[in-house]
């Protein structure tokens, strides 16, 4: 026999020879971490169930907090309300100092500071800081306002609402004479935001700052910008009833101030 041949068959002899022990030693392995085995197992079906339940204690929490901002909304409607209702009695007396000045009640503010406070990570919670900032801002509560929509907008910069908070808080600026940060806080949406929808009333606002910081000749530009791209707009009227004021206003320089 060649000696290739010899060593093959002596190969062949050794793995047959090894085959049953080596066989043996892995049922042994088995045998001896059967329980090691057990536990992972069963670890892996805890943490499976953990995450099942965290999941839908998650979901839970959504639908709970969504209930709570519906509730806060419905106070905020009736704060609405009631603000409509007094001042239409102030203005049927014919006489400003009827009735005392009535702004938006403080009820809806609490209500949506509650969902948030309970519901942080929640949908629901962080639209309820963006409603906490537009019912200050409609009860004239303007730096109170802005630092709700600064707020707002670094919780959740990712966000649909987020260009509108920004837009909410250059209103709140301009309310409270902040007439050139107001200007800045709207140029800003054009950058973070190219896509915003509004383009036209960002346009007419942005103008009107311009007119206020009696930038005329920029403000001009803007009230004409929206004429020619949004025809079908509603401030595309605003903007000619602006531009006829212009028009018959005095000193047209492009001056600077605050």
């Amino acid at each position: 026999m060649a000696t290739k041949d010899l060593k093959k068959s002596i190969d062949l002899k050794i793995i047959a020879e090894e085959q049953p022990a080596f066989i043996n030693r892995v049922a042994q392995f088995v045998a001896t971490k059967r329980d090691t085995i057990g536990y992972i197992v069963v670890a892996i079906v805890v943490v499976a169930t953990i995450g099942f339940l965290m999941k839908m204690n998650s979901t839970a929490k959504e639908n709970e907090a969504a209930v709570q901002f519906q509730n806060a909304v419905k106070q905020y409607q009736k704060d609405m309300t009631a603000t409509s209702i007094s001042l239409s009695a102030k203005s049927d007396t014919g006489d400003p100092s009827a009735l005392p000045e009535m702004k938006v009640q403080t009820q809806s503010i609490g209500a949506f500071q509650a969902v948030f406070d309970n519901y942080p990570g929640t949908h629901a919670g962080h639209h309820a800081l963006y409603m906490i900032a537009v019912s200050q801002l409609n009860q004239g509560l303007y730096e109170e306002a802005i630092a709700s929509f600064d707020n707002f907008v670094e919780k959740s910069p990712d966000s649909p609402l987020t260009a509108s908070g920004i837009f909410g808080k250059a209103t709140a600026q301009f309310n409270a004479g902040h007439i050139a940060e107001s200007l800045e806080t709207l140029e800003s949406i054009d950058r973070s935001h190219p896509n915003f929808k509004l383009k036209d009333v960002l346009l007419y606002e942005t103008a009107r700052r311009l007119e206020s910081l009696n930038r005329k000749s920029e403000a001009r530009n803007q009230y004409e910008s929206i004429i020619e791209r949004y025809p079908d707009s509603p401030w595309k009227a605003m903007s000619e009833k602006a531009l006829e004021k212009l028009d018959v206003s005095n000193g047209g320089d492009d001056n600077k101030t605050t």
